[in-house]
């Protein structure tokens, strides 16, 4: 597996508010194959920042990760199908988090990823996560 990668990331205030529109490519040249069976790619959108208690933050991202086109060890496994590692998908991430303490963050991330080669007919995978996170180190 040789990947190549482009990853770009664009950020920008409106009325304050901290924006990133951020995009990444994938392509594993070490499977050549005459279509784009080897590629991937992800487009997503950042609002907000976590600084202080009560900040909010959330995430969009869409994702397609082709048949071959990167390894389902090195992905996040919410977006690929786990009946049969499958990773010819799209997927789409919507989560907002915010600070609770000046150590504790919430965050609420629903996926949905949604793949045609399962038994020849749709399927969709929903998922709905809840991330508490307590950091230590501010304590101290």
């Amino acid at each position: 597996m040789n990947l190549l990668e482009a990853y770009g990331v664009f950020g920008f205030n409106i009325a304050r508010v901290p924006f990133a529109v951020y995009a990444d490519y994938t392509f594993d040249t070490a499977r050549p194959t005459s279509d784009t069976a080897n590629e991937a790619f992800v487009f997503g959108l950042n609002v907000g920042e976590l600084n202080e208690v009560l900040d909010f933050a959330g995430v969009f991202a869409w994702q397609k990760v082709k048949a071959i086109g990167a390894n389902p060890d090195y992905l996040n496994m919410n977006f690929v199908n786990r009946r049969d590692v499958n990773t010819d998908t799209n997927a789409f991430r919507l989560g907002l988090k915010t600070m609770l303490g000046d150590n504790f963050t919430a965050g609420l991330t629903y996926y949905l990823s949604a793949d045609e080669t399962v038994d020849k007919k749709d399927y969709n995978l929903h998922k709905i996560l809840l991330d508490l996170k307590f950091d230590f180190d501010k304590i101290i």
